[in-house]
């Protein structure tokens, strides 16, 4: 890893502060499809509001399909643990972007990989 640490300094404090804001305003958005519950392995979500107050678990493959807009805009409420299994991956189909999907867990959070490029899976 290359470049600066700000761990004490004005970018430091600007950071958590925009991460906060972020954090908040995914948190107060309104779940545009009914709460999801158990593992999503196999489940394919399309652009929206996803809540849940259970812990989101997945131990194979989830998809998000962008349905042709590459703004296509993924937020995912958990209101417990997120957990993804050793193997698991997260496939962006039909121009869905990495960019435009957003985690707002209350919980722990374990396994968490980087989300692929489009049309690419993570492990």
């Amino acid at each position: 890893m290359t470049g600066e640490t700000h761990s004490s300094d004005l970018n430091a404090a600007q950071a958590k502060s925009d991460l906060l804001s972020a954090y908040n305003d995914a948190a107060g958005r309104v779940p545009t499809a009914p709460d999801f519950a158990g593992d999503q392995n196999g489940k394919t979500f399309t652009p929206g509001i996803y809540h849940t107050a259970a812990a989101f678990t997945l131990t194979g493959t989830l998809t998000l399909d962008g349905q042709g807009d590459p703004n296509a805009v993924f937020i995912f409420q958990v209101d417990a643990a997120l957990n993804t299994a050793a193997g698991s991956t997260i496939t962006l189909v039909n121009g869905a972007q990495a960019p435009n999907v957003f985690w707002q867990v209350l919980g722990a959070a374990g396994q968490v990989h980087h989300l692929p490029s489009p049309g690419q899976s993570c492990p």
